[in-house]
């Protein structure tokens, strides 16, 4: 079992998201077809991915990968998802490797309210029963690579 300690050891840099503007440019730079390069993609793009850049990268080399043929699976697979199926796997197999037993529980609460959440909020739900130990350290330390900081100081729990 994969096991990162203490979790201070671990790097985390921060990307900024992209914005539906930010994904034009980047499928302007790609060689998937003309048609798929547009405004409406973009959006689309950034509406399913919330412009996480892993999600991002890996709608766009999926498309890449579809070749110069656009079909309706094409937008089938856009619509379900289908780009990030494989990176939304690893990620949630690295969730059950590295976090410890109070982090994922918390974690998984957490992915039970469908919007942002405030500090206030995210320490209540910590102490339901049963409670998790150290609910600020575990907040702090999920906030990042698991939990995304909004500018209003609320989180949400990342797409990843």
């Amino acid at each position: 079992m994969l096991s990162v300690e203490p979790l201070s050891s671990v790097i985390i840099h921060s990307c900024p998201y992209f914005s539906s503007d930010d994904i034009l440019t980047l499928l302007g730079k790609t060689k998937i077809p003309n048609e798929l390069r547009t405004e409406k993609i973009a959006i689309w793009i950034a509406a399913i991915t919330k412009g996480h850049p892993s999600l991002v990268n890996a709608t766009i080399r999926w498309l890449e990968q579809q070749g110069n043929h656009v079909s309706i699976s094409t937008y089938d697979g856009l619509i379900t998802g289908e780009p990030i199926k494989d990176v939304l796997g690893y990620n949630r197999a690295i969730l059950i490797k590295t976090l410890s037993p109070s982090y994922k529980e918390l974690l998984y609460r957490f992915s039970l309210v469908n919007e942002a959440f405030s500090r206030n909020l995210a320490l209540t739900i910590a102490r339901i029963s049963p409670e998790v130990t150290n609910p600020a350290e575990v907040l702090e330390n999920l906030s990042g690579p698991w939990l995304d900081q909004l500018t209003n100081g609320s989180f949400e729990v990342s797409q990843l």
